[in-house]
């Protein structure tokens, strides 16, 4: 229709001249997830002297597919902080447990976490709604680790500890585990 268009390869490569290097990783992860991912097209792209090329090969290098999961900002810096403290294995994301999306999943040790962007938990009805959730989960044995943008943001270090700390003490939770609630949600 005469409307111009470019390649994916090209597009990424664009995107990697202006953008920060986590921006690039999050759009290859969008690729990948729509399996249009095509990884000889990208290196070939990336030749001596096209900007952006350094920047896209180190996308290309630290490529994970989970990024394009996440849902928003906050999900987004969570995810990269998860990935910066080298926390391993990196959790399962928009995982179903009880019945319930939840936000990271840890399953071998039964370890979730919820994060509470303000738009989505700052209501009356939603907290409670969230309260009752993470009991319900809580019934199936796991645990549930609830943070607000501020909590990450301003103290990251003890929420890294807590992560830590928690994954540590729940090594091998999975093993006999059955995985369902002793209640399940009337609504």
């Amino acid at each position: 229709n005469g409307i111009p268009t470019t390649s994916i390869p090209q597009t990424m490569l664009d995107l990697a001249a202006d953008y920060q290097l986590n921006i690039v990783r999050h759009a290859l992860a969008q690729v990948d997830y729509r399996q249009t991912l095509d990884i000889p097209g990208l290196i070939a792209i990336t030749r001596r002297g096209r900007i952006g090329s350094t920047r896209l090969k180190h996308a290309i290098a630290a490529h994970q597919p989970k990024l394009a999961l996440v849902n928003g900002q906050f999900e987004f810096d969570w995810f990269i902080l998860l990935e910066e403290w080298n926390i391993r294995p990196l959790p399962n994301l928009k995982d179903t447990v009880c019945g319930f999306e939840v936000d990271c999943h840890w399953p071998e040790h039964g370890v979730v976490v919820e994060l509470d962007g303000i738009q989505n938990h700052s209501r009356p009805a939603q907290s409670k709604r969230d309260h009752r959730r993470d009991f319900i989960i809580r019934q199936s044995g796991r645990t549930v680790l609830r943070y607000d943008w501020d909590l990450v943001h301003d103290t990251p270090d003890a929420v890294e500890a807590e992560i830590r700390t928690t994954l540590a003490d729940r090594e091998g939770w999975a093993q006999g585990q059955p995985g369902t609630p002793k209640i399940q949600p009337s609504w």
